[in-house]
């Protein structure tokens, strides 16, 4: 399945249950990560969008509003994966979604993950 929509459209993201796989394309597809996608996954309906990083992040925070209680990403990978960048995505996401576009909200969060690389010694030089 990821294979398929790899190679038909340049899409590297498949679910597998609650789960999204990606598969690290090499590439950045700028058509993936358009204000109009952020904003399309900020309502969360999976069932009518394509499988994509954002649909976690909503996920995560939807959990976060409904049960009160913390949530957890969890993004593993072999080296040169793509875990590095996929979690700029996700938290930039999770900024958006909480921050209702306050820019400085938005930065603080991103500019935490030099934090968060530490804590799992995994930032890609």
């Amino acid at each position: 399945n990821l294979r398929v929509r790899f190679f038909a459209g340049g899409c590297p993201y498949t679910y597998t249950a609650d789960i999204v796989i990606a598969v690290n394309p090499y590439a950045w597809f700028p058509q993936l990560y358009t204000d109009e996608m952020r904003k399309e996954y900020l309502v969360f309906d999976r069932s009518r969008l394509a499988p994509h990083v954002y649909a976690t992040s909503s996920n995560a925070y939807s959990g976060l509003q409904e049960t009160q209680t913390d949530q957890a990403i969890l993004v593993s990978g072999e080296s040169g994966a793509g875990k590095t960048e996929t979690v700029k995505i996700l938290m930039a996401h999770l900024a958006l979604i909480a921050s209702s576009d306050d820019s400085s909200h938005i930065r603080r969060i991103v500019e935490s993950n030099p934090l968060l690389e530490s804590f799992g010694n995994a930032q890609t030089v």
